[in-house]
C-alpha cells in the first residue's frame, strides 16, 4: 500500500498503522 499522511505523525503511515520514513 501507497503511505499517506496521517494525522499527528512525523512521518508516512500505511494502512497497517506502521510509521515509516
Amino acid at each position: 500500500p501507497k503511505p499517506y499522511k496521517y494525522c499527528c505523525t512525523d512521518g508516512p503511515v500505511f494502512e497497517a498503522g506502521e510509521v515509516r520514513w
